[in-house]
């Protein structure tokens, strides 16, 4: 595999604020790549985007924010890949490119711990729930948002922030349900993949 950064070159771009954070550079990077050989079929997303996550954490103005915003995939212990999942991951880490008011209504950029709470959220989705998913789209928020629907119109649409998700579900057959600030854990991803089924089934 190629190198993830060269470090001097990265340096150049940090602002006099974030020289501080540099000598963190060499620990991240290694970070990186170690998650790189884990999840094989992530490596090019990861290498590719490796100084947007870094440049961005720091920005936030907290030390160990890196750490914090990517931390989450080391405890994903076995993820299946399709090219599908794949696909919604390289889609998600491709809206780091909206800018402040994207919108022209003042919306908020990708946030760079929502991305990795998106992800985090994916890898605990088995594939045949992560292929049925309808749209991805990024928020005015800085959050990410997925939607399952089926030909009935019912559906089922959760919204990822830096730590938590909120979602909804609306089913023919009983009133909306909404539900807010869900922890992302295996317990609640399988709950949701249970509504998830309700409306392949309908």
């Amino acid at each position: 595999m190629s190198p993830v950064l060269d470090a001097k070159e990265t340096k150049k771009a940090l602002t006099n604020s974030q020289e501080d954070s540099f000598r963190n550079l060499e620990v991240s990077k290694n970070y990186v790549e170690k998650m790189s050989l884990r999840f094989p079929e992530l490596h090019d997303t990861l290498v590719d985007n490796w100084e947007w996550l870094f440049l961005n954490a720091v920005t936030s103005s907290a030390t160990g924010a890196f750490y914090e915003a990517i931390e989450p995939l080391d405890e994903i212990k076995s993820p299946a890949f399709s090219e599908v999942r794949k696909g919604v991951i390289d889609k998600i880490i491709a809206f780091k490119s909206l800018n402040e008011n994207w919108d022209g209504y003042g919306a908020y950029p990708l946030e760079v711990k929502s991305t990795s709470s998106a992800i985090q959220f994916i890898l605990l989705l088995n594939d045949r729930i992560v292929e049925k998913i309808s749209d991805v789209y990024p928020t005015p928020n800085g959050t990410v948002s997925l939607v399952w629907e089926n030909d009935a119109n019912e559906r089922l649409a959760l919204e990822i922030g830096n730590n938590t998700l909120s979602y909804y579900v609306v089913l023919n057959s009983q009133k909306p349900l909404f539900f807010n600030a869900i922890e992302i854990n295996v317990k609640n991803a399988y709950t949701i993949s249970t509504f998830i089924k309700s409306l392949q089934r309908n």
